[in-house]
């Protein structure tokens, strides 16, 4: 079993409802489009927002693609493009 914690931010963070998850995935092996399938499972207005704003990937702080693996006690954080300022 892998455990994670999930950060979101902005848009995605609404969509759910909170700023933060901790989430088990009952898989020796997990990658992070795991983590974004069980979100979507869970969170239909994360789908909705989704299809209307790409997502940046991290593991670790690092970015990442969807095939990339999650270790057991890894953070994955979702958020969308920043921009602006001057």
């Amino acid at each position: 079993m892998v455990k994670v914690r999930v950060k979101l931010f902005a848009v995605l963070a609404d969509a759910v409802g909170t700023k933060e998850l901790v989430i088990d995935l009952s898989k020796e092996k997990v990658k992070v489009r795991d983590v974004l399938d069980y979100i979507r499972s869970r969170y239909p207005k994360f789908r909705e927002v989704e299809k209307n704003v790409p997502i940046l990937m991290l593991v670790n702080g690092i970015n990442v693609l969807p095939d990339n693996e999650v270790k057991d006690g890894d953070e994955v954080s979702f958020l969308p493009p920043v921009s602006g300022g001057s």
